[in-house]
């Protein structure tokens, strides 16, 4: 009961705000702004903005321009998280291969997570590769070797102290130079935002 007054009480609240501001009141006493909610129409904008996020195993249609997240994930911090925060001003859909909850004792689940990665690599419109200090990160530098062959797009980036820095910056340099490495997440997360190409129609 205590729940309902209060309800009440708020709408009623709404309902003086509104006659206040000059909005139109209907019978149900809830005033209904010019033009259509403020609020709802925000959400809706916002939304039309807002990309998608697919971890394993979750598939992806391959419908939308996607960006896969290459780059450490054992004996690393989660950089992924802080590169799907940058990144939300982009309309790609979002492939990250860290997954929240792995099932460690799952005899199966690494064939399936390298199963998924190999699928989800080749759906992606586009790659972006961080290499943090803490690790080599060989699968990266498998993976970035294999796609630095093709004409995917890719974006590179690694912390300062990566301990193959040079290594990854001569040989990017003789195979793709039209790439730009950087040296921070947020700048690797802006050339990506930046890339006109890279918005959906």
């Amino acid at each position: 009961m205590r729940l309902r007054y209060l309800s009440l009480q708020v709408l009623i609240i709404i309902s003086k705000v509104g006659i206040r501001a000059g909005m139109p009141v209907p019978q149900g006493g809830m005033p209904v702004p010019q033009g259509g909610c403020p609020f709802h129409k925000s959400y809706v904008e916002n939304k039309k903005s807002m990309n998608k996020y697919i971890e394993p195993l979750e598939e992806h249609n391959g419908n939308d321009k996607a960006i896969f997240l290459a780059g450490g994930i054992s004996n690393c911090p989660d950089w992924q998280a802080e590169v799907v925060e940058l990144l939300k001003p982009s309309t790609l859909t979002i492939l990250n291969p860290r997954r929240h909850n792995f099932p460690i004792h799952d005899p199966d689940a690494s064939l399936k997570q390298i199963e998924w990665e190999h699928k989800h690599l080749r759906l992606a419109h586009t790659i972006l590769f961080w290499f943090p200090q803490e690790s080599i990160c060989p699968i990266a530098l498998y993976e970035l070797g294999a796609w630095s062959m093709t004409d995917k797009p890719i974006f590179i980036g690694m912390h300062p102290n990566y301990p193959r820095r040079q290594d990854v910056e001569i040989q990017t340099k003789l195979v793709r130079p039209e790439i730009k490495i950087v040296y921070s997440l947020e700048e690797l997360a802006q050339q990506i935002v930046g890339d006109s190409s890279l918005r959906s129609e």
